[in-house]
């Protein structure tokens, strides 16, 4: 009888190793199941929504107001209000000062993104409550009808932007995230992107948009009350790095542009080109240094070349939105800028004069 027993035992032994066997292999199937069905297809969908933004990018470079082009502008003089609609009022609101103040120029590049300079955030930076965007801007005096302005969610500027640590502002380059979308108007809509690596040719005309400095003094500089245009041809590099123009300081990822006199360009702002007269506005360069406040020859402005950066703006594009989409529904959105290492603002001597009136309004609003 016990050979009986110890058998029926056995039995039982191999029927519940069976039984945690075909559970065993079951939760493994269900593993396999939720991880395919959840985790990649949730990665199609982020990659779908991330393609989207590339393959389905908005109409631009066409203003519904047509700027006034017909002149050589050589100085600057106003421009047509809103003829410029992708232009960007960046304003910031200092410890010093009751309400926002006008620090540098923007160019609108897509429905939630402001392409701009990187050094526009050497102050205040990691305090994106302080900053808003306002489109469709003229006149920085008084609220306009035609304004719409946006709270910020995100600072991205180019992990290589290293000044003033080092004494070059070479990746000068930032992309800032709207806290909503843009709605076309007349008055508001995108620039287009160039080519990648698309090189301007030495001689082409392009036009740099901005509130520059008035007064000439670097010390107190005051911009424009209306935005101003200023058309300036482009100096080719070779000649634009040679030693008697801005030599060592002058990169291939930048742009030389201007005549024997300085133009006082808003830092941060657009300089736009048009392939073929009627055809698309692209944002060819974002305005970065150049002489201060007195006439110096050989020594064109300096734009950051868009060009040389749209895989670094597609790719800070792609990471914010999958960011966005691995956060749940409960969570709250935390809103950041990254590259935070500069903490103040030293004069570069060769740069506009709205850096040196940045400098001090944020050194007085700054907390102690």
């Amino acid at each position: 009888s016990w050979l009986f027993l110890t058998f029926l035992q056995l039995l039982l032994l191999l029927f519940h190793f069976n039984v945690y066997l075909i559970y065993y292999y079951f939760g493994l199937c269900l593993i396999l199941y939720l991880t395919e069905h959840y985790f990649v297809h949730g990665l199609q969908i982020e990659d779908n929504k991330v393609n989207s933004v590339f393959s389905d990018w908005p109409t631009c470079g066409i203003p519904a107001i047509p700027p006034s082009i017909t002149t050589r502008i050589v100085n600057g003089e106003p421009a047509e209000p809103n003829s410029w609609p992708w232009q960007v009022s960046m304003q910031v609101w200092p410890d010093s000062r009751p309400t926002y103040a006008h620090i540098c120029g923007g160019t609108l590049i897509h429905t939630t993104w402001v392409l701009t300079a990187a050094h526009c955030f050497i102050n205040y930076a990691d305090e994106l409550h302080r900053w808003r965007m306002c489109l469709g801007k003229h006149n920085l005096t008084f609220t306009e009808s035609t304004e719409k302005c946006f709270n910020v969610t995100g600072i991205y500027r180019h992990e290589g932007f290293k000044y003033p640590t080092v004494p070059t502002v070479e990746f000068d380059i930032a992309l800032v995230r709207l806290d909503g979308e843009v709605t076309p108007t007349r008055e508001i809509s995108y620039a287009c992107l160039p080519s990648e690596e698309e090189v301007l040719p030495g001689g082409k005309k392009c036009y740099a948009t901005g509130w520059g400095d008035e007064t000439g003094d670097s010390l107190n500089a005051k911009p424009s009350e209306t935005l101003n245009q200023v058309a300036l041809p482009v100096v080719p590099y070779d000649t634009c790095k040679r030693m008697d123009y801005w030599w060592f300081q002058v990169k291939p990822s930048m742009i030389c542009c201007g005549y024997t006199l300085p133009d006082e360009l808003q830092f941060g702002g657009p300089l736009v080109c048009q392939d073929a007269p009627g055809s698309a506005w692209e944002v060819h360069g974002i305005t970065s240094f150049g002489p201060i406040g007195c006439i110096m020859d050989k020594k064109p402005s300096v734009f950051t070349r868009t060009s040389a950066y749209l895989p670094w703006i597609k790719n800070v594009m792609r990471r914010d939105i999958y960011i966005e989409q691995s956060m749940t529904a409960d969570e709250p959105y935390c809103a950041f800028s990254l590259n935070l290492n500069i903490e103040r603002c030293q004069i570069f001597p060769s740069l506009h004069p709205a850096v040196s009136s940045l400098q001090h309004l944020a050194v007085a609003g700054r907390r102690t």
